[in-house]
Order: C-alpha cells, then structure tokens, then sequence
C-alpha cells in the first residue's frame, strides 16, 4: 500500500517539501481501502446469509463512517507520518518500475470502483 500511495502522491504533484498532495493521497487511497473493506462485509453477509441491520440507512452510514475513520487512522500514522522515509525508499525506480506502478495504481483504482459495483448489483 506505501507504493500505491507513492504512486497517488507522485501523481498528484511528487514534492516531498508540501503537504497537501499527501494528505489528499492519503484520503483518496483511505476511500478506497473503506469502499472495499465495506463491500467485502456485504458480500460476506449476503452469502453466508448472515442478516445485515438494513433496517434504515443510517446503519449503514454509520458502520460506513466507522470504517472510514478508522482505516484513515491508520493510513494516516502508517502513510502520512512516514511520507519522508516512503519518498526516500521508492524515488529511485526506473523509468520502467513507474510505468509499471502508475498501471497498478489505475487498475487498482478502477478495479475497486469495478468490483463495488458488480457487488452491489449482486447483492440487490
């Protein structure tokens, strides 16, 4: 995941000296992360027909805000605080390994966006 957010850092501008790249790369890569997080639950729920409280949608916003925070907690003391040391260990990839990187970063992206959605229609 430190690449992925390298990657997204490096895509939004690649200076190590501001903040604000980071910070937005850490949200968008912590999105993500609770996107999947939460569609692999309702999956779980659904097939192995464990009843999920969809009783109204603020269960769901809820267990959703939940999620989100705690997963940008984490991002945010495993990504965030060591931006420097994850600068310093991937600046020095070829020219070949960013390419590369970029193409997991979209397909990672798109593929969770993908998969969200096939789910979602599964489950309804």
């Amino acid at each position: 995941m430190r690449y992925l957010y390298y990657k997204l850092w490096k895509d939004f501008t690649g200076k190590v000296t501001d903040s604000t790249p980071a910070i937005y790369s850490m949200i968008w890569i912590s999105v993500i992360q609770s996107i999947n997080i939460i569609t692999l639950i309702l999956l779980f729920c659904f097939y192995f027909e464990i009843e999920y409280q969809t009783y109204s949608t603020d269960y769901t916003v809820l267990y959703s805000i939940i999620i989100s925070l705690l997963v940008m907690g984490l991002n945010y003391f495993r990504l965030f605080k060591k931006k420097e040391l994850i600068y310093k260990r991937f600046i020095s990839e070829s020219r070949l390994m960013s390419i590369i990187g970029y193409l997991i970063l979209y397909f990672y992206m798109i593929g969770s966006f993908v998969f969200a959605y096939i789910a979602s229609t599964i489950i309804s």
